[in-house]
């Protein structure tokens, strides 16, 4: 009895030590301190079907990236585009309880809001009643604001000209830290044509 306890502890000890080992492997994987092959097969078919290293025990859908918009104002002559977003991220590191910092975590938030809105396949209501999405709606009425300091936009044209947006949702996705680019790449999703006002009722 002693003998089979004795080979089922080395057993299990063999196992984990494996098993750990496959983890540090992959871990070196990630932050690109080597490019193996077997090392990618261990990952792909053992680590991320089985033992992903994610926070998915406590936050269901994590972000894995930049969420944030960009807003093109238009109106049938003129148009120019903007990161609402700039100014914010800029000045979100000035502090731990900037306000900055609530204001990228709200606009992500709605940034989510939308997207899962799309995925419904409610984008045709969304157009035709902005307050179907609380994060279009958000979105827009911040747009509102900051159309109102683009003096050279808004001098080109009349007090009864229509602003419309093309709102860009920007996913910047998240690469391994050590590598030499933070952001690997940027996928988004534009909405076009979105009525937002006119230079009268801007000011109203």
């Amino acid at each position: 009895m002693t003998k089979k306890i004795k080979l089922l502890k080395n057993f299990t000890i063999g196992c984990l030590s494996i098993h750990f080992l496959f983890v540090i492997l992959v871990q070196f994987y990630d932050l690109d301190y080597t490019k193996n092959g077997t090392i990618k097969k261990i990952k792909d078919f053992y680590i991320n079907p089985f033992f992903e290293q994610n926070w998915g025990m406590f936050s269901p859908t994590p972000p894995h990236g930049n969420q944030y918009f960009i807003i093109k104002y238009h109106t049938n002559t003129n148009n120019i585009t903007i990161d609402i977003h700039e100014d914010i991220k800029n000045n979100s590191n000035q502090g731990l309880f900037n306000i900055n910092q609530r204001l990228l975590k709200y606009q992500s938030g709605c940034y989510n809001d939308i997207i899962q809105k799309i995925s419904k396949g409610n984008l045709d209501r969304i157009y035709a009643d902005k307050s179907k999405s609380h994060g279009l709606e958000s979105i827009l009425n911040y747009s509102k604001l900051t159309l109102k300091n683009q003096k050279s936009f808004l001098d080109k044209i009349n007090n009864k000209d229509s602003v419309f947006v093309d709102i860009y949702l920007i996913n910047e996705s998240l690469i391994p830290p050590y590598s030499k680019n933070k952001f690997e790449e940027k996928k988004y999703i534009t909405l076009t044509n979105v009525y937002l006002t006119n230079k009268q009722s801007l000011y109203e």
